[in-house]
C-alpha cells in the first residue's frame, strides 16, 4: 500500500518502479551492508522448499551483483 511519504530500507532488486529510491542526495545517511542468512534443514526432502532456497539465492546473488555493477 503507498499512501503517503515514508522511508523503508528495501534490496535495491526489490524496490517496484513505483517508488523512488532516495539516499545521501536527499541527506539521509547511508544503510549499513546487511547479511541474508537462510537455513534450510540437512535433511529437508520437500521440493517445493528446495526450490524456494534456490531461487531466493539465485536471485539474491544476481541482484548483489547487478548493485556492484552499479557502483553500490
Amino acid at each position: 500500500m503507498q499512501a503517503g511519504p515514508a522511508v523503508a530500507g528495501l534490496a535495491l532488486c526489490s524496490v517496484p518502479p513505483t517508488l523512488q529510491i532516495v539516499g545521501e542526495a536527499e541527506d539521509l545517511p547511508p544503510i549499513a551492508d546487511v547479511e541474508i542468512g537462510l537455513l534450510q534443514h540437512p535433511h529437508a526432502t520437500a521440493p517445493a522448499a528446495s526450490r524456494l532456497a534456490s531461487f531466493l539465492r539465485r536471485e539474491l546473488i544476481v541482484g548483489r551483483d547487478n548493485m556492484l555493477a552499479m557502483g553500490l
